[in-house]
């Protein structure tokens, strides 16, 4: 029966998709999203940050920019996220893909390296040279 259940496909949500979840849903007291900054371009400059208010509605639109290799299953995770949410669109940027476009939830996802298989191989390759 064990070998049965590793066959069976399992929705994995990956930590981008789940923190970008919880971001936009305005969720408070998880510890996943607590160490994040709150920026409001509409307050005045505010001393410290901390004192920041958060908006009590959800959010509409998010970026999640990877630094570093981003890949096709965060992005896929994104597209999830917005179809199980109500939302219309999840658009790629940096290396990403595309999405379709709409009044509802809308993620754009980007890295700054997107790279195939074969390509991570060959970096592999040459980090196990260096060592």
């Amino acid at each position: 029966m064990e070998g049965v259940r590793n066959l069976v496909l399992r929705k994995h949500n990956l930590p981008a998709a789940r923190i970008a979840d919880c971001l936009m849903d305005n969720r408070a007291g998880q510890a996943e999203v607590e160490e994040y900054r709150y920026f409001d371009p509409k307050l005045h400059r505010v001393t410290d940050p901390s004192q920041i208010p958060r908006q009590k509605q959800p959010f509409q639109e998010a970026i999640v920019f990877v630094v570093g290799g981003g890949n096709y299953i965060e992005y896929q995770n994104l597209v999830d996220l917005r179809r199980t949410s109500k939302s219309s669109g999840v658009t790629g940027a940096g290396g990403g893909g595309g999405g379709s476009g709409g009044s509802g939830r809308r993620i754009t996802y980007g890295s700054t390296q997107l790279v195939t298989g074969c390509q991570f191989l060959l970096q592999l390759a040459e980090l196990g040279q260096l060592t």
